[in-house]
């Protein structure tokens, strides 16, 4: 018998999981909302978050040297920046 609340996906976890799971991951939030929607994703995070979890400020870690937004940059630049958060290569997120 199949779960129905089990996800389509091996990558994808559910909230139970997730909770009994707090501290051995590295949980991320990586919101983002267009300029016409008026949020404020760090202000948001800040509010309410789950508890544990990184702020990953999309702007901050994109590719800078292209004019597209949102670019993911190269492993260096990558591996500096979330190294900085204090996530590992050996971490799970």
């Amino acid at each position: 018998m199949s779960d129905a609340k089990a996800p389509s996906s091996r990558w994808l976890k559910t909230a139970e999981w997730l909770a009994d799971n707090l501290g051995k991951v590295v949980v991320v939030d990586a919101s983002y909302y267009l300029p016409t929607q008026k949020r404020d994703p760090k202000a948001e995070y800040i509010a309410a978050h789950i508890p544990g979890a990184l702020f990953f400020d999309l702007n901050a870690i994109s590719d800078t040297s292209t004019d597209l937004p949102h670019m993911l940059p190269g492993p260096d630049q990558f591996a500096e920046a979330v190294g900085k958060l204090g996530i590992a290569d050996t971490d799970t997120i």
